[in-house]
């Protein structure tokens, strides 16, 4: 599942995540957020990632607010899901403060681009990406936080955390110790948004959903 404001395209298939997973045998299933690309914005994240999931125990993907979704849905049916890989998420996660996605949200829906840099990177994503802002803005509004601490130790399956050591959502070793059973690369030199197209990241993804 692809970041806020963003798409599958830009997260996963432009920078490379696609080819080389498909090359090791990894079939990606693309997922949206919901008010991305047409998803309904009072649509569950963790339900799409479940429908998405199917039948069968399958192995899942996220950056950034997809990675919530994917704890999200893992903590509420941990049977579904054999590895987990979550980039660009912290301890945040186990303690969000709502106030950012509030004043991002507030910012989307203004009549021009913020003046603070941040809120301007997501302004000019989404527009990018042809997502439409106001339907961005309702999803933050009502999207879950983060996901509870007892229901992170109901994930039972492997899960890798990546994140940069310049991300914003650094520390992560709290969330890796909720886990039970989780791994964290840090990146060296990278950023959030660099995650996604880092070599380091795709190569210890790829191994670790391609491992048997």
């Amino acid at each position: 599942m692809h970041g806020l404001g963003s798409t599958f395209d830009q997260n996963w298939r432009r920078p490379g995540w696609v080819d080389v997973l498909v090359s090791e045998g990894v079939i990606p299933r693309p997922v949206r957020l919901p008010g991305h690309g047409g998803a309904p914005v009072d649509g569950s994240a963790a339900d799409a990632v479940l429908a998405a999931a199917g039948d069968e125990p399958t192995a899942a993907a996220g950056f950034s607010a997809g990675a919530v979704a994917v704890l999200a849905a893992a903590a509420r049916e941990p049977h579904r899901f054999t590895r987990l890989a979550v980039l660009g998420v912290g301890d945040r996660v186990l303690d969000p403060a709502p106030g950012r996605a509030t004043a991002l949200a507030a910012a989307l829906r203004g009549p021009a681009e913020p003046e603070d840099i941040g809120h301007r990177t997501f302004w000019r994503m989404i527009a990018g990406n042809g997502n439409d802002r106001h339907e961005v803005a309702s999803y933050l509004e009502s999207a879950p936080r983060g996901v509870p601490e007892d229901g992170l130790r109901q994930i039972t399956c492997p899960v890798l955390v990546v994140i940069g050591d310049r991300d914003t959502a650094m520390p992560a070793q709290g969330l890796v110790d909720a886990l039970p059973d989780a791994r964290l690369v840090v990146l060296r030199g990278v950023d959030h948004f660099a995650t996604v197209s880092a070599l380091a990241a795709m190569d210890a993804v790829t191994r670790f959903l391609a491992s048997r």
